[in-house]
């Protein structure tokens, strides 16, 4: 599996880089700690949370548990994780989003951090529209 210095922000296409958020994962007890965030979704949450636990944020983002099991599956794994569901903002406003949760480590048995990037638009796409960027 790659490792986070093989992500080099400088080779990520700029357009892209709002929309991708980097979550350390410690161990013994388990936490997922946003090491980088996005502008838009800094924009999405109205705050930036780098260095923040996921686990610390319930009361700002509604689908804390289920983004954990999420992050759980991928270290567990070892594997990429793809999905689907609403991007919800701080105001309510739903936004359909794609999202691809790469891990990153050393070496192939052991995560060190999870790569997330976004696609989102305002309702799924239909069969004759382009994904979003």
């Amino acid at each position: 599996m790659p490792s986070r210095r093989d992500m080099d922000p400088l080779g990520i296409e700029p357009r892209l880089l709002p929309w991708i958020i980097i979550l350390d994962v410690e161990e013994a007890p388990r936490r997922f700690r946003y090491r980088l965030i996005g502008t838009r979704l800094v924009e999405v949450m109205d705050r930036d949370v780098t260095g923040h636990y996921l686990d610390d944020l319930r009361e700002l983002l509604p689908a804390v548990d289920t983004t954990i099991a999420r992050c759980n599956a991928v270290v567990d794994s070892c594997w990429p994780l793809n999905f689907e569901d609403d991007l919800i903002d701080v105001i309510g406003t739903r936004v359909w989003a794609e999202r691809l949760a790469l891990p990153l480590g050393e070496t192939d048995t052991r995560v060190e951090a999870i790569m997330v990037g976004f696609a989102a638009q305002d309702h799924p796409p239909g069969p004759d529209e382009p994904e979003a960027a």
